[in-house]
């Protein structure tokens, strides 16, 4: 008779481990204490062992679930369905290989691109994007490290050539731009990149747009205030139709003639604009919106304080009290009393600390008039500046701060809903387009550019 008769063999169970329980149970009147310590030390050891044999693919798998890698800047963020874009990674914990299957793409819009892994097991390995399709702004997460947005485009709409300024929407969706080069007001989706014209010689009837400067959206979000350099004039575009209006000129309205209005703003009630202009006594000019009358308030001949050079940033304050001007060419930043035109400088070479202002080219203020963001498009960086002290620091530049595509001639500047964010027109030959920049971080992304 066989001596472990009635041992049932369990397949999911080791064969050593049902020996031991075997004897434990149906021979236990005969064993000694220390013949159970062996059989229990043996037991001990079949666990051991068996965990070992049957759990080391699971250990395997730990390793490779746990290995996670950092995303280094690609070396596009601009794409076209030829393109291929690749994205270099650093292993910054666990030891398993880069899985494809671990890659999850997410986008704002329509894009789609074809994965490739090269030296997946590497301590740098490198993801290729390649056959993109659709349109979005795309962005990789490999268990919750994210890649930079990359801006896929496979649309043949209409592209910015020479932005100039930029405002948008409250739910920072879509932007609109004033383009000089295409003598057209602009829409951007700015999830999609998608481009469109809102008023143009081919969209809307009324006097053309030659060279919009500046613009300005009111609070309805149905109609934008375009200044015209060339016009000499305030036009006002109803967004539906592209239709134009000319609400000011040396021809409507009275007062004060125009000469190269270059930046545009409106109060809290929108029944006036205030205009700032780069020729003649470099004027800022009051405009009634209803009548299209136009009053100066302060210029180099009228109110005190520092002159003015070539003003190219224009805010008005949360009170309707005080205007915000950034000059060009002496690089300072002034505060002017709309009543009195009196100019008081609140940040430049000998007020105010940190890095300088160079060539300052666009501004907003922030909310409760604590803060103002200025682009030096001199030298591709984005200031802060503290009202009250004037002190400066960069929130992002080409040099140290942030990460990104580079800026390369911003022009106008908005200041985001949430206030955690600024967009920039750049019209620099390489790119043409927006880019969004986190004020916390400097990063920098692209929203739209050029083909």
């Amino acid at each position: 008779m066989p001596v472990f008769k009635g041992l049932k063999i369990n397949p999911k169970v080791p064969i050593l481990l049902q020996g031991v329980l075997f004897i434990l149970t149906h021979f236990k009147v005969f064993l000694t204490k220390g013949m159970t310590m062996k059989i229990l030390t043996l037991l001990t050891l079949s666990t051991i062992i068996s965990g070992c044999i049957e759990g080391g693919p699971e250990v395997e798998t730990k390793l490779t679930e746990s290995a996670k890698f950092s995303f280094s800047l690609p070396d596009k963020y601009f794409a076209y369905g030829t393109d291929s874009i690749s994205f270099n990674l650093s292993r910054i914990e666990g030891e398993g290989a880069l899985k494809e299957s671990n890659i999850a793409q997410s986008t704002s819009g329509s894009a789609a691109c074809d994965i490739s892994i090269s030296n997946a097991s590497a301590a740098t390995p490198s993801i290729t994007l390649s056959n993109c399709s659709g349109s979005g702004s795309l962005t990789l997460d490999y268990l919750g490290e994210k890649s930079f947005p990359v801006l896929i485009d496979n649309s043949n709409d209409v592209q910015l050539d020479g932005p100039f300024d930029i405002v948008i929407t409250n739910n920072e969706k879509t932007a609109y731009v004033a383009d000089t080069k295409l003598d057209a007001v602009l829409s951007v989706n700015l999830d999609t990149g998608e481009t469109a014209e809102v008023s143009s010689a081919s969209k809307g009837s009324g006097t053309n747009i030659t060279n919009p400067t500046g613009i300005f959206l009111n609070g309805a979000q149905t109609k934008l205030y375009v200044v015209d350099s060339n016009v000499d004039a305030v036009f006002e575009i109803d967004i539906s139709t592209g239709d134009r209006t000319i609400v000011s000129s040396n021809s409507v309205g009275t007062g004060t003639s125009l000469s190269y209005p270059t930046r545009i703003v409106l109060n809290n009630a929108e029944d006036k604009a205030y205009l700032c202009e780069r020729d003649g006594n470099r004027d800022i000019i009051e405009v009634d919106l209803s009548t299209g009358n136009r009053t100066l308030i302060s210029s180099n001949s009228l109110g005190t304080g520092p002159s003015m050079d070539i003003p190219y940033g224009l805010q008005i304050n949360s009170t309707d009290d005080k205007l915000y001007l950034a000059d060009r060419d002496t690089n300072a930043l002034l505060e002017i009393d709309i009543t009195s035109g009196n100019r008081v400088t609140i940040s430049d070479a000998s007020t105010g600390s940190g890095p300088g202002l160079n060539k300052a080219h666009g501004l907003r203020l922030n909310f409760n008039d604590t803060k103002a963001y200025i682009n030096n498009s001199n030298n591709d960086s984005i200031l802060e500046v503290d009202l009250v002290t004037g002190d400066r620091k960069t929130i992002s530049d080409k040099v140290s701060v942030g990460s990104g595509p580079n800026l390369e001639v911003a022009l106008g500047i908005e200041l985001g809903a949430s206030e955690d964010s600024v967009y920039v027109v750049d019209t620099g030959s390489s790119i043409e387009g927006i880019i969004k920049i986190d004020i916390n971080s400097g990063d920098r992304s692209f929203k739209t550019r050029k083909h």
